[in-house]
């Protein structure tokens, strides 16, 4: 009878070992570290935002911003692509050099627009081996075709390129119909890269 005595006992203390062990792991991982369960929702309730509304961003750059409102990347923030812009814009307001770095373009497009299977087909994307590379001997970026802050193909052109092969003939800074500033600095071999004559119906 004694071992089986024994046996409880040494039983009940594995139990009650256990259970300590236990309490202790859940003080020390949680409530030590000041999350305790109860109030972490109310913690995490109280921290100050860090995220700018987009609106703050037409203090300065209006004109971006109109153009993004009524885009296809409405639904994309400034911080989601900039990122956090808070300090950015502190200096901006007290006058202090605002730079803002931003990482490379083409790898922070294909985040969201590298051909993936599982994305729906009709969501723009790129294989990037085979979408340009280089264009007139310069390494191509995304931007180089596509404004960032309101995406897509420029508008085909309605007119023939029948003795028209130098775009820039019309289109350079003071001819007929100049260029857009954003284009300045792109040479006539890059126009058919984008614009595309529209077909015949």
């Amino acid at each position: 009878m004694s071992h089986l005595l024994r046996l409880g006992i040494l039983f009940g203390v594995a139990i009650a070992g256990f259970l300590y062990a236990r309490t202790m792991t859940t003080v020390v991982s949680v409530e030590f570290l000041g999350l305790p369960h109860d109030n972490n929702p109310r913690l995490w309730a109280a921290r100050a935002v860090n995220n700018q509304n987009p609106n703050v961003c037409t203090e300065c750059h209006q004109g971006m911003y109109d153009g993004w409102a009524g885009s296809a990347h409405l639904g994309v923030s400034c911080e989601d692509c900039h990122g956090s812009a808070r300090d950015h814009i502190e200096k901006a307001r007290h006058k202090e050099n605002a730079l803002f770095p931003l990482a490379d373009a083409k790898d922070l497009c294909l985040t969201c627009h590298a051909m993936i299977a599982g994305r729906p087909i009709d969501f723009p994307q790129v294989d990037p081996a085979k979408h340009p590379v280089e264009l007139s001997g310069t390494l191509a970026t995304c931007t180089l075709c596509h404004t960032p802050h309101n995406p897509g193909v420029p508008p085909e052109f309605t007119h023939t390129l029948d003795g028209r092969t130098v775009c820039l003939n019309c289109h350079g800074a003071d001819k007929w119909k100049p260029v857009p500033p954003d284009h300045a600095k792109r040479t006539g071999d890059t126009c058919l890269t984008c614009h595309r004559q529209k077909e015949a119906k």
